[in-house]
């Protein structure tokens, strides 16, 4: 009858395996709700001592043992941009947004002083998008001079290439990319390089063993 019983009546946690009885499973929900970490959900049996730490490109949650694992490969994960909607790498997004941001609202800027709105007042004024010319009393002209004037040339303010200024806000934005891009390689190849140095260079122990037998063959 006992064991008809347990197997009836006796259920294993599948968060901490214990077994309780059914009549005690509210209870024993309880129990973990009281135990479990809030921002990583982890049942802890000693939370007063639990510690969990925020990954910095997902601000999600995890334990002290396995956070920096989970940056390394969150890292390379991409984000959807919300202001030139590409894809970006998490490592690279903190510095993107705030140049995007900028050079978005530019553009917005732009187009708002280059759309022809409907005249209220005679001295409206309608300014071409790339020299701020008052473009009212020329208007038969308006799309020439937004043409030629378009296609002038002013310098990258990174790679320093001549760039066609109907082209230079979004020629910028990706050529501050690139940079960022090649900048980042480097570092992670001379942290690599640090790495190997340290890993080849002698212990203190290695070198006293060398002197000594040097001494020795003398």
């Amino acid at each position: 009858m006992h064991e008809l019983y347990c197997v009836n009546n006796i259920k294993k946690c599948s968060i901490c395996e214990q077994s309780f009885d059914n009549n005690d499973e509210e209870d024993h929900q309880n129990y973990h709700l009281q135990h479990t970490c809030s921002k990583c959900e982890i049942f802890q049996k000693d939370l007063n001592n639990h510690q969990c730490f925020k990954c910095q490109y997902c601000s999600k949650y995890f334990q002290k043992g396995e956070v920096q694992n989970h940056q390394e490969l969150c890292k390379l994960k991409e984000t959807r941009c919300s202001f030139c909607e590409k894809m970006i790498q998490n490592k690279q997004l903190e510095l993107h947004l705030p140049y995007c941001k900028e050079q978005k609202e530019k553009s917005q800027q732009s187009q708002k002083n280059s759309k022809n709105n409907q005249k209220i007042f005679e001295n409206e004024e309608r300014l071409c998008p790339y020299c701020d010319l008052d473009l009212m009393y020329d208007y038969e002209d308006e799309d020439e001079h937004l043409k030629i004037c378009g296609s002038r040339t002013e310098i990258c303010s990174f790679c320093n290439q001549r760039i066609l200024i109907m082209n230079k806000q979004m020629h910028e934005l990706n050529c501050f990319q690139s940079q960022f891009n090649y900048v980042q390689t480097k570092i992670e190849e001379l942290n690599l390089q640090q790495v190997v140095i340290q890993q080849i260079q002698p212990t203190d122990e290695q070198l006293k063993e060398y002197l000594d037998q040097n001494d020795s063959d003398d």
